[in-house]
């Protein structure tokens, strides 16, 4: 497997700026937020919307799929870190953004698609970003698991 050296740097704009070895660069609009800022950010929103369902640390656990309380103890104390399955599940527990939980937008909401147009243009949008992220002997196995999911 060969390993591709990227460098990530933030531009003027705050976004992040990314050169893959070989290959010329490309932006994304992913804003480089430092993980004790994000985090700390994200952990005040959870408690917030935690509040307002009027739910705690163990059912936030249980709806994160864990079996105790321990494992969402390391995520609060930052011995670990929430992976992108958590975020989606507590972005659609709590029918917010990814944006809002990690403190991007201030607007709560998730914006419906109505049109199957552009829900369909936005993911494939979507799909081509993350394949440019992907190394090249992972694209493929993404690819069919992305197409098996949505059957």
């Amino acid at each position: 497997m060969k390993e591709i050296k990227e460098t990530v740097v933030e531009n003027k704009k705050g976004n992040a700026e990314i050169t893959r070895e070989n290959q010329t660069k490309y932006h994304t609009e992913v804003d480089l937020i430092p993980d004790v800022e994000y985090e700390k950010v994200m952990w005040g929103r959870i408690k917030d919307l935690m509040k307002d369902k009027n739910i705690n640390y163990e059912t936030l656990s249980r709806i994160l799929g864990y079996e105790d309380g321990s494992s969402l103890s390391r995520i609060k104390n930052s011995e670990r870190k929430f992976s992108l399955q958590h975020i989606l599940k507590l972005s659609k527990y709590f029918n917010v953004s990814i944006d809002y939980l990690l403190g991007r937008t201030d607007i709560k909401e998730l914006h419906h698609i109505d049109a199957p147009e552009e829900y369909e243009s936005n993911f494939h949008c979507l799909i081509s970003t993350m394949l440019n992220f992907l190394p090249e002997d992972r694209r493929q196995p993404f690819m069919e698991k992305v197409l098996q999911d949505n059957k």
